[in-house]
């Protein structure tokens, strides 16, 4: 599944999908941004291992002192959520592929 989803950098056609999707999101969004048209993208990665959620942009030094992880929580409007997750702004495809490799 790691391999498939993040694959190799070089070359190109041995990148996993998830390179793949932030290079076409950002092309649909440079496309797209025309006149007063704008988007914002925020990213958070987390990591669910034994039914427990981690924060993966933020990781934790000791796991054992998280206890059981990050919530899942629920809001009337904003609707399913991770309680305290990361969540940071990327302005491109490369800083996101940055982000995942940290």
């Amino acid at each position: 599944k790691s391999w498939s989803m993040g694959g190799a950098p070089d070359p190109p056609e041995l990148r996993g999908i998830t390179p793949r999707m932030n290079d076409a999101l950002f092309e649909k969004i440079k496309e797209e941004s025309v006149g007063t048209k704008r988007f914002l993208v925020m990213c958070s990665y987390f990591e669910i291992y034994n039914e427990i959620i981690f924060d993966l942009l933020n990781p934790v030094a000791d796991r054992g002192k998280l206890g059981g992880g990050l919530q899942i929580k629920e809001h009337p409007v904003l609707g399913i959520y991770v309680k305290d997750l990361t969540e940071i702004v990327a302005e491109n495809s490369q800083k996101l592929e940055d982000l995942l490799d940290n």
